[in-house]
C-alpha cells in the first residue's frame, strides 16, 4: 500500500510537494476509510485532490505514472538516449527532478530517484530502514543484501547505463527484496488517464478470464449491457501490415474501439432478444465505465493503487460513489486497494463522508507559475465541517478566480 510520495521540479511543480496516505489517527470520523496493514501504519483507502484548472492536480498524480514507466522501461534504454526533461519550465536555474515513494509490500520500502541533464543523478532503495542500495551518478553502495547476491548485483551494475535505473536492470535478478520493490511500482500503480479511459489490452485480458465480473459491474451500473463480444475480424493481419511503429499503434488504437460489441437485452412482443451495438456507438459514460471496470477488478484483486485523473468525467455521481464504495468496503476490498483521484465535484466529500485527511488541494502561484499542494488538515476546522459550500466560497483557496470581463476591460482602458 502507498504511504506517501514526494515530488520536486516536475512539470508545474518547482518546490517539493508531499502527498500522504497516512491517516490522522486523532480523527475518529469514518473509520471505514482506514486500513491498518500493520499495527504501526494506519493508511487511507482513498484521497481526493481538488483545485482549479491548470493548478497542477494532474501533475501531482502523473508523477507516479512517470516513475512507474521509467522503472518499467529504462532498463532497455539505449546508452545514447537521454531521459526526456520533466523539470519546471519557468526558471533559468537547472536542478534535478526528484521523486521519492514510500510503500508497503511485505516490508516498508522507500525508493527515490533524481534525474539531471537526461541521466540518473541519484537512486536509493531501503527496506525496513535498512539500506539496499545507494547510487550516486556512476557509483553505487550496497547495504543489507546477502553476500552471495553481491556478485550478481555488481554484474548488473556493470550493465547499467547512466540513463537507466538500477532497479529496472535488477528486475530479472531474482533478488527477492529488490524484486518486490520493482513489482509494486511497475505493477501496482494503475494510472487512469482522463483522455483515454479505455485500456484495450487490459480489457481484452480481463474479458478472457473475468468476463462475468465485468458484466456484473456494468449490470449494477444500470447501463443495459448484458454481454461483450469481439467482432469477427482479422485484427492481427491488419496489424501485421503496419509499416511503422506509429502506424501500428494507431491501428491498434482504432481497432480497439471497433472490435467490441455490446449486448443489450430487449423484450419485444413478450420475447427476449439480445441486440449488439458497436462500442463506438455507445455513450462516453458507457465507454468510460467499461474502461474502468477492468482497472477496478485488477486493483481489488491485487491490492493495487488506482490513480485516476478527473474521476467523475462522463460518469453519473452515483456511479462515482459506487466505485468509491467498492474501495471502502472491506468485503469487496480485502487486499487494501487504494485510490487517489482528481476531481471538480465538490459534493463527493459530502456523499462519501470523506475525512479531513482524505481531502487535498492544489493551487497555482500566479507570480512564478508553480503548483502548491496542501491538505484540509492544514486548516483548523472541525471534522464535521460542511465542506462543499466552504470550499466553493473560497475558504480553502484552490478555486478559479473568475474575472469580471467588463471590469477587466475598464481597467485596461484606464491603464
Amino acid at each position: 500500500m502507498l504511504i506517501k510520495f514526494h515530488v520536486t521540479n516536475y512539470h508545474s511543480i518547482k518546490d517539493e510537494c508531499i502527498f500522504s496516505m497516512e491517516a490522522y489517527t486523532r480523527d475518529r470520523k469514518n473509520l471505514n476509510a482506514i486500513c491498518t496493514p500493520d499495527k504501526n501504519t494506519p493508511l487511507l483507502l482513498s484521497a481526493a485532490i481538488f483545485g482549479p484548472n491548470a493548478s497542477g492536480k494532474t501533475t501531482i498524480i502523473s508523477s507516479l505514472n512517470f516513475l512507474k514507466n521509467l522503472v518499467k522501461t529504462s532498463g532497455n534504454f539505449s546508452i545514447n538516449s537521454d531521459i526526456e526533461d520533466q523539470s519546471f519550465a519557468f526558471t533559468d536555474e537547472k536542478s534535478p527532478t526528484e521523486i521519492s515513494i514510500e510503500f508497503l509490500n511485505d516490508g516498508r520500502y522507500i525508493y527515490s530517484i533524481s534525474i539531471f541533464d537526461g541521466k540518473i543523478h541519484k537512486e536509493y532503495l531501503c527496506c525496513d530502514n535498512k539500506l539496499i542500495f545507494d547510487r550516486d551518478a556512476n557509483n553505487i553502495q550496497f547495504g543489507s543484501v546477502a553476500k552471495k547476491e553481491i556478485n550478481k548485483l555488481e554484474f548488473v551494475w556493470s550493465l547499467t547505463n547512466p540513463n537507466s535505473l538500477f532497479l529496472s536492470k535488477c528486475s530479472q535478478s531474482n533478488i527477492n527484496i529488490i524484486k518486490k520493490a520493482y513489482e509494486w511500482i511497475s505493477e501496482k500503480i494503475i494510472y487512469v488517464d482522463n483522455e483515454n479511459r479505455l485500456n484495450v489490452e487490459l480489457l481484452l485480458k480481463t474479458l478472457e478470464t473475468r468476463k462475468s465480473e465485468i458484466i456484473d459491474m456494468l449490470t449494477v451500473a444500470d447501463l443495459g449491457i448484458s454481454d461483450i463480444t469481439l467482432q469477427e475480424t482479422d485484427i492481427q493481419a491488419r496489424l501485421n501490415r503496419a509499416t511503422s511503429e506509429v502506424t501500428y499503434q494507431k491501428l491498434k488504437s482504432d481497432l480497439g474501439l471497433q472490435k467490441y460489441s455490446m449486448g443489450h437485452d430487449l423484450i419485444l412482443d413478450d420475447e427476449k432478444k439480445t441486440y449488439y451495438l458497436d462500442m463506438k456507438l455507445e455513450s462516453k459514460g458507457t465507454v468510460a465505465m467499461i474502461g474502468l471496470a477492468p482497472e477496478w477488478i485488477y486493483a481489488l484483486e491485487t491490492g493495487s493503487l488506482l490513480v485516476v485523473d478527473e474521476f467523475e468525467s462522463s460518469l453519473h455521481p452515483l456511479l462515482v460513489d459506487h466505485l468509491l464504495n467498492l474501495i471502502s468496503d472491506p468485503v469487496t476490498n480485502p487486499r487494501g486497494a487504494q485510490i487517489i483521484f482528481t476531481t471538480h465535484d465538490a459534493l463527493i466529500p459530502k456523499r462519501n463522508d470523506l475525512r479531513r485527511d482524505q481531502i487535498w488541494f492544489t493551487a497555482r502561484n500566479p507570480n512564478v507559475g508553480k503548483t502548491v499542494l496542501y491538505s484540509l488538515l492544514d486548516y483548523d476546522v472541525r471534522s464535521d465541517l460542511e465542506f462543499t459550500n466552504n470550499y466553493l466560497n473560497g475558504r480553502f483557496g484552490a478555486i478559479p478566480m473568475i474575472k469580471n470581463r467588463r471590469r477587466l476591460n475598464d481597467q485596461n482602458k484606464t491603464s
